[in-house]
């Protein structure tokens, strides 16, 4: 596996403290494919999406987990597509990467800290992001996933009816909760909506690359 590191920030470290203190309490950060599945409100199946891409790109596609925890669904992935992904994983934590080598996970990469700080040299044909970078940060987020998602990729991403960033600076409000306000932010950044469901507290997005 390859590691990369990024530096982290005071709100990373305020994030990894809380993330800790909801681990001891049983919070679960290793996530499986029908864990989102279940948890979702848009009932996408991920590896049928990620079959299409293969199909249509003739190649190993370039899959990025935006809140991978353990890793724990990355592995799953490369399981139901042998040969035919690359995977990266980002968590702000060391501990998941730890465990991750402990349960000798197959993911080719690792991200330890925050994507904003981590300067990419490839681009993804799909993204994941269930609870992780995006949910706490969308404004800064989706620009970083518009620049990073090949053309034609996708990008599965679940938004808070509040995300945490809006709460604490309602001047970063650009948009509100209403569909045209999203898709002019996706548009905005290079992505389209293919498909979405809305519980009313949170929202899911299935994007394509656009641009």
């Amino acid at each position: 596996m390859q590691v990369t590191r990024a530096p982290l920030r005071p709100q990373d470290l305020l994030h990894l403290r809380r993330e800790n203190e909801a681990i001891s309490a049983g919070y679960k950060v290793s996530r499986s494919l029908l864990d989102i599945s279940e948890r979702s409100i848009l009932k996408v199946d991920l590896i049928a999406e990620m079959t299409t891409l293969v199909n249509t790109k003739s190649r190993v596609i370039e899959v990025l987990d935006g809140g991978c925890g353990t890793g724990f669904t990355l592995e799953q992935i490369k399981l139901r597509l042998p040969g035919k992904v690359r995977t990266t994983g980002l968590t702000l934590n060391e501990q998941h990467l730890e465990a991750s080598t402990r349960y000798e996970y197959q993911i080719d990469e690792m991200i330890i800290g925050p994507i904003q700080e981590h300067k990419f040299n490839r681009q993804y044909d799909f993204i994941v992001d269930f609870l992780g970078a995006n949910f706490y940060f969308p404004m800064e987020i989706i620009p970083i996933y518009g620049k990073i998602l090949s053309l034609g990729g996708e990008c599965f991403v679940k938004f808070p009816l509040q995300p945490a960033e809006l709460a604490r600076d309602q001047s970063k409000r650009c948009f509100s909760s209403d569909l045209g306000s999203y898709a002019k932010f996706f548009n905005e950044n290079g992505l389209g909506i293919i498909q979405y469901a809305d519980s009313g507290l949170e929202t899911d997005f299935l994007l394509r690359s656009i641009k």
